[in-house]
C-alpha cells in the first residue's frame, strides 16, 4: 500500500497531493505497550486487547509520521527506495513527506461492543463523523496538524521527535522494529 500512496503523492505534485492515512484508535488505550504480553499470551480479556491493540495502532502512526517526514527531509536515496518496491522509487522520496498521517479516537459511538458493555451512551453510528473531517478538512493539511492525535476533533497528543529519545521514541522505534520482524518487510524510511 506504501508504494501507491507515494505514487497519488508524487502525482500530485509538491505541496498539490491531498493523500492521508488515518489510524483509528481509541480513547480506551492502554497506558503503554505491554512488551511481555503483546500477544496476549500471559493474560487475555476481550476488553485488555482491544486496549492494547489501540495503543499499538497510536504508537504504529507516530512512527509512520515520523518515518515519513524523516525520508523526505534527508531524500532517502533511489538505491533504497528500490530495495522496497519500483513503484516507490519512482515516486521518491519527497512524495512521502506530503502524506498526512493522523490517528483518532472515532468518538464515544453507540457500537455493539460499546452497548454490550456499557449501553447506550454515545451518539448513533450515523453521526459519528470525526473520521471524515480528519481525512477532508483542510486544516488537517496543515504542518501543525500533521501526525497528531485527535480526539473529538482537537489534537490531544502529537509524536515527539525522534531527536527527544525519550521512552516515547524508543518504544515506537522497538514497535516498529516488531513489525518489520513479524512481517518480514523492511521500509528504507
Amino acid at each position: 500500500l506504501m508504494p501507491r500512496i507515494a505514487a497519488t503523492a508524487a502525482a500530485g505534485g509538491t505541496g498539490e497531493a491531498d493523500v492521508r492515512v488515518l489510524n483509528v484508535t481509541s480513547i480506551s488505550q492502554s497506558p503503554g505497550v505491554e512488551w511481555d504480553n503483546l500477544h496476549a499470551q500471559k493474560s487475555f480479556t476481550s476488553h485488555g486487547s482491544y486496549c492494547h491493540s489501540k495503543t499499538c495502532m497510536r504508537v504504529f502512526s507516530f512512527e509512520l509520521h515520523e518515518r515519513m517526514q524523516r525520508a523526505a527531509a534527508k531524500e532517502t536515496s533511489g538505491e533504497q527506495m528500490r530495495s522496497a518496491s519500483s513503484e516507490l522509487a519512482a515516486a521518491g522520496a519527497a512524495a512521502l513527506g506530503q502524506v498526512v498521517v493522523l490517528t483518532c479516537d472515532p468518538g464515544t459511538v453507540n457500537t455493539k461492543m460499546l452497548l454490550a458493555g456499557w449501553g447506550p451512551c454515545g451518539v448513533e453510528t450515523f453521526q459519528a463523523d470525526d473520521q471524515f473531517s480528519l481525512l477532508t478538512a483542510p486544516r488537517f493539511r496543515d504542518e501543525d496538524a500533521r501526525g497528531g492525535y485527535y480526539v473529538n476533533l482537537h489534537m490531544r497528543q502529537r509524536p515527539k521527535p525522534r531527536a527527544a529519545h525519550d521512552a516515547v521514541v524508543e518504544e515506537r522505534e522497538k514497535l516498529w522494529g516488531i513489525l518489520e520482524q513479524m512481517t518480514g518487510f523492511e521500509y528504507p524510511f
